[in-house]
């Protein structure tokens, strides 16, 4: 069984050596799929599952590349990370 440790991860991006007193503070919101990773370089024990069903095999590295991953709302590795690449809307 597996479950989230986290709901919400925030990173702050504030220069430590900076008086916080300096700085302007900006939040952007943006959401991400798990599936829709654009790189990824994993091995087992690995896998996707959707919300009804695994997607392909349970600890088969072609699963991540399958075009259904999109569908993934799971997502686990034994080692490796996948890479998300976000745009930016910052001017």
């Amino acid at each position: 069984m597996c479950s989230a440790t986290f709901a919400r991860l925030v990173v702050d991006m504030v220069d430590a050596t900076e008086e916080e007193s300096d700085h302007v503070l900006i939040a952007i919101l943006i959401e991400m799929p798990v599936g829709p990773f654009a790189d990824c370089e994993v091995g087992p024990t690995c896998g996707l599952a959707g919300d009804k069903a695994m997607i392909l095999e349970f600890d088969n590295t072609r699963s991540l590349y399958d075009s259904e991953r999109v569908k993934a709302e799971l997502l686990w590795l034994g080692q490796g990370d996948p890479g998300q690449q976000f745009g930016s809307n910052l001017s």
